[in-house]
């Protein structure tokens, strides 16, 4: 029998193990099928583009989701969720770009390293992927910022929005796309005509 000094450090421990393991759930996450229990019929895993498409319609103004390579750091922050899926960089902006086609809601701005540029120089591989983000992004609009400074920006806005990190398996130096979302019903030159009119009006805002 065990004396009852040990069993607070023994719950303690479980306690701490328990917690621990679901926080990690909760902020990494793989896209993956769950295993069925006993007696339950065997079911296809849902693809983690389907699995975003179901979780889009809570997501608005000013979340960001980030497609991202192998090396882009597991960011602590609480509003950041990461998933790892089992596809590469391009194949999933290209599976992100088809998801906002079908979204009336939401839009985003892209965002790419401004380092990616000058490796495409040096690396015909980079340069080969450079091309088909080419391919699949707006000819438009597409926003240069350095990796640090990005990181930066994710960590900013996950203080009062949340953030989703696709995390893929591509060693693509300073592949990351970032997209940030905005309204798909109310344009940025929309925006601005309301601000002038009401500056013209006094309004406040």
């Amino acid at each position: 029998m065990l004396s009852s000094s040990i069993r607070p450090v023994s719950m303690l421990a479980l306690a701490v193990a328990a917690a621990a393991g679901a926080w990690f759930a909760s902020t990494t996450r793989v896209a993956e099928a769950q295993v069925p229990q006993p007696g339950q019929p065997m079911q296809m895993p849902v693809p983690w583009q389907q699995q975003i498409s179901n979780a889009l319609p809570i997501f608005g103004e000013g979340n960001w989701v980030i497609v991202a390579d192998t090396s882009f750091p597991l960011l602590a922050k609480p509003g950041i969720e990461t998933i790892r899926v089992p596809d590469d960089l391009a194949g999933a902006v290209n599976s992100m770009e088809g998801i906002f086609q079908m979204n009336e809601r939401l839009r985003p701005s892209f965002h790419l390293c401004s380092e990616l540029d000058f490796v495409a120089k040096q690396d015909e591989s980079v340069r080969a992927y450079l091309d088909k983000l080419e391919e699949i992004l707006p000819a438009e609009g597409v926003v240069r910022i350095s990796r640090q400074k990005l990181i930066d920006t994710v960590i900013e806005t996950a203080e009062d929005r949340r953030v989703l990190v696709i995390k893929t398996d591509s060693m693509v130096p300073y592949g990351t796309v970032a997209m940030r979302l905005a309204p798909g019903f109310w344009t940025a030159e929309q925006e601005a005509t309301l601000r002038e009119a009401m500056k013209a009006a006094g309004a406040g805002g």
